[in-house]
């Protein structure tokens, strides 16, 4: 199961979501006390410590949550496709301790790939799970 949105008490956090609409509505949950059954679960792409390189499963663009979690340093996580310069913008602003989340819509570059860059000169773990992903139009 993968959250939209991670929050303690008292903090105001925004964060791009995309969800169906089904039967012209949107349902919207806090599980903050208590899980909740998932049923269809996005696909678990990265887990791993400091940053990395992931493959995208669609040649246009990716849709996932980034999340960061138990890092040793304050820092910033960037997701960009291959072969870009690396943007002054980021993901997911996070400090020691926390578990910040994001969703990301990041355009796959050179090679099927999108970067991951963590700017901390500590350690972290990063979790992607996509949620879907753009094709090409077609032709």
């Amino acid at each position: 199961m993968a959250s939209n949105l991670n929050f303690v008490a008292g903090q105001t956090i925004p964060n791009l979501v995309m969800v169906p609409v089904v039967d012209g509505k949107v349902s919207i949950q806090n599980v903050s006390f208590r899980p909740y059954p998932c049923g269809r679960r996005p696909v678990r792409l990265v887990r791993r410590r400091w940053h990395g390189r992931l493959r995208a499963v669609r040649p246009y663009a990716l849709v996932a949550n980034l999340t960061v979690t138990a890092p040793t340093k304050t820092g910033v996580l960037t997701a960009h496709p291959n072969g870009s310069d690396q943007p002054t913008a980021s993901n997911v602003n996070y400090v020691a301790g926390e578990t910040a989340t994001n969703h990301a819509i990041v355009g796959v570059g050179e090679y099927g790939l999108v970067l991951l860059f963590n700017n901390s000169s500590g350690h972290t773990h990063v979790i992607v799970d996509q949620a879907g992903h753009f094709i090409a139009a077609a032709s």
